[in-house]
C-alpha cells in the first residue's frame, strides 16, 4: 500500500526531476512496505543506504541545474539538501542501535519532508526555470 501520496500537484514539469522525485517516493513506499511486513528493522540500514545514494544523485542533478539556470536561491536550497542528507545519515546511525519503532519515525519524516520540500522549494526553482526559458 503506497503511503507517500505521490500526486500530480508535485509535478514540476521538468525532467529528470519529476522522475527522480517519483523514485524517491517509491523508495519511501518500499521502506514502509518492509516495515508493514515486520522487516523494517532487518532492512532499514540497507534501504536507507539506497535512499541516501539516490538522494545524493538527485541533489547533485538539481544543484547542477541551479548553476545552469542561475537560480538565485541555490545556496538556501543546497543547505536544505545538506540537512536532509545529514538527517538520513543520522537515521542510519540510529538504525544500528535497533531502536524499536524507528522505521515508523523515519518513513513519516521522509514522506513529509519530501512533499513539503517539493511543494515549497522545488516548485520555486521550477517556476524560475520556466520564467527564464529553461523549462516549458
Amino acid at each position: 500500500m503506497a503511503i507517500s501520496q505521490w500526486m500530480d500537484e508535485l509535478l514540476l514539469g521538468i525532467e529528470p526531476f519529476d522522475t527522480e522525485h517519483s523514485v524517491l517516493f517509491r523508495l519511501i513506499d518500499d521502506l514502509n512496505e518492509a516495515m508493514r511486513a515486520r522487516l523494517g528493522d532487518v532492512v532499514l540500514d540497507s534501504m536507507l543506504g539506497e535512499l541516501e545514494n539516490y538522494t545524493q544523485t538527485h541533489f547533485f542533478d538539481e544543484e547542477e541545474f541551479f548553476k545552469k539556470i542561475g537560480y538565485p536561491k541555490k545556496d538556501e536550497h543546497i543547505a536544505e539538501h545538506l540537512k536532509f542528507t545529514n538527517d538520513i545519515a543520522g537515521f542510519r546511525q540510529e538504525s544500528f542501535q535497533s531502536q524499536v519503532g524507528l522505521s515508523v519515525k523515519i518513513v513519516t519524516y521522509l514522506r513529509e519532508w519530501l512533499k513539503t520540500h517539493i511543494k515549497m522549494k522545488d516548485m520555486d526553482y521550477g517556476q524560475f526555470a520556466k520564467e527564464h526559458g529553461f523549462a516549458s
